[in-house]
């Protein structure tokens, strides 16, 4: 482990390399940035393992996201000979309880913290807040892991408070076997059909409402701007009885899979169908040949917890989701 000598030392000599690279400006992002953006999470993540959100997949994933654009919602930081050392991404999606709030996200090339980039990459993604009376539930929020000490400070210093927290948690692949699903009627489907966009919608909506923060989907919006790397074997279907009642997305990742949501209807929620979503994804997975499967889950959600926790997932991390009113709430 290097001193404190040493970490000082390598600070100073990357705020001087990056003294010697001349000045950052800032520009809109360009489709062609890409890969390049890509490229430079992925160095970024390297430095910085703390840092969220960083895999190339993820990237991708979010350079087409459906609600984003690419005029006002992403800034890029670019150095005089071209090297991107940080940007900048916003969306405000729809939430399912009505209105919507701005996320944002800041990456910043360690070599270039705390020389004000991040905050001139803030100001011009962020954007003004949208009109309280307008919009009264209207909120910015922004995500930093626990481990990340930079992202907290300069998170703290723009203004976000801690709103709440989600545990990241893994399972090695195979590992132990699964019980068997026991649940009268239940088919895991797959991702067929005209209504295959309608149904995920619907389900989601009625799954997440209730939660502040959670988008509503549009089967229209998630059929015309599905991500470049969406593959229809990602969605499942849980059906009973013939009707679809849950679904499971999962993406896969240089580092394996992470299954990004599971959403069961209401009134059928208790009855095993996470659980049963839960192996499909993981049987996936490892027919895929990937060696761990992650994914995400609220620290107050005891019974989710308490299933992956039973199905061998265990926490590696935690992800603080900070927020910022909307001025005069």
């Amino acid at each position: 482990m290097a001193t404190g000598k040493k970490k000082a030392g390598r600070r100073a000599g990357g705020k001087k390399a990056a003294a010697e690279a001349g000045p950052v400006h800032l520009r809109r992002y360009l489709p062609e940035d890409v890969n390049r953006i890509v490229a430079a999470a992925e160095a970024i993540r390297a430095l910085d393992p703390g840092a969220p959100h960083l895999d190339a997949p993820r990237w991708r994933y979010v350079c087409a996201d459906p609600y984003a654009d690419s005029e006002s919602h992403f800034r890029v930081a670019e150095t005089a000979s071209g090297q991107i050392v940080g940007f900048s991404y916003r969306f405000d999606p729809p939430r399912v309880e009505g209105g919507s709030y701005r996320a944002v996200y800041v990456v910043v090339h360690p070599e270039y913290r705390r020389t004000g980039i991040g905050t001139r990459l803030l100001e011009a993604t962020l954007g003004e807040p949208v009109d309280p009376s307008r919009d009264p539930g209207w909120f910015a929020t922004t995500t930093v892991d626990e481990s990340s000490e930079a992202g907290r400070r300069f998170a703290t210093k723009a203004g976000f408070k801690k709103g709440y927290t989600r545990l990241v948690m893994e399972r090695e692949l195979p590992g132990r076997p699964l019980p068997d699903q026991d649940v009268p009627g239940l088919k895991i489907e797959r991702f067929v059909g005209a209504s295959a966009f309608h149904d995920w919608a619907s389900i989601h909506n009625e799954a997440y409402a209730g939660q502040d923060d959670a988008i509503r989907h549009d089967a229209d919006d998630l059929e015309e701007h599905r991500p470049v790397d969406f593959r229809p074997e990602h969605v499942r279907f849980a059906k009973v009885n013939r009707e679809r009642v849950g679904y499971l997305f999962l993406r896969e990742t240089a580092d394996g899979g992470h299954i990004e949501s599971i959403g069961v209807r209401p009134k059928h929620q208790g009855r095993g169908l996470g659980r049963a979503l839960t192996r499909a994804a993981i049987d996936y997975l490892v027919d895929r040949g990937h060696t761990r499967v992650s994914l995400i889950v609220d620290q107050g959600n005891k019974p989710a917890l308490r299933l992956y926790t039973r199905l061998d997932f265990e926490e590696v991390g935690r992800r603080h989701y900070l927020i910022r009113p909307a001025k005069g709430r």
